[in-house]
């Protein structure tokens, strides 16, 4: 359900010293974008986001953003929220996602929808991580793409 879908949370940027950046908090769609498996490479699978403007749409102007599923190391329910960082975030209905270059602190819709997310992606991200220690080639089916298959099923004369 995680990796084939999308979900809007809301992130609370980390306040900088750098008074230009903004610390209010902006909607953001998110992914699970998988990985591709090209002829002598691999491309990582990865958590994707992008800012969402207030009627849903997406910022014309906005990149999106990723972190490789294996580069995070924690995704944790909140105990404690700084309100001297985020005054914002509701502490019931927010979470961390830490990798080895972002913290993030996002928040769902709802605490069950919190739950959801972070026992979602804490699976995606071991279940991704256990399947290539072990050498299971069955996870270029579940986290790959190849980028050389199309839409529907290959024409006969492919086929033989």
């Amino acid at each position: 359900e995680i990796v084939n879908g999308q979900f809007t949370v809301i992130l609370h940027p980390t306040p900088s010293s750098n008074k230009r950046t903004s610390c209010a908090p902006v909607a953001l769609t998110m992914w699970v974008e998988r990985g591709q498996h090209l002829t002598k490479k691999l491309i990582q699978p990865k958590l994707a986001w992008i800012q969402r403007t207030k009627s849903g749409d997406h910022l014309a102007n906005a990149s999106m953003r990723t972190i490789e599923l294996l580069d995070i190391v924690r995704i944790l329910e909140i105990s404690r929220i700084d309100r001297n960082k985020y005054p914002l975030a509701h502490r019931k209905k927010s979470f961390l996602i830490e990798s080895l270059d972002h913290k993030l602190i996002l928040e769902a819709s709802s605490e069950e929808e919190r739950d959801r997310l972070v026992n979602g992606l804490k699976i995606v991200v071991a279940r991704f991580g256990s399947k290539i220690i072990a050498e299971d080639e069955t996870v270029f089916e579940e986290f790959f793409v190849n980028p050389f298959d199309g839409p529907g099923d290959r024409p006969d004369w492919i086929r033989n």
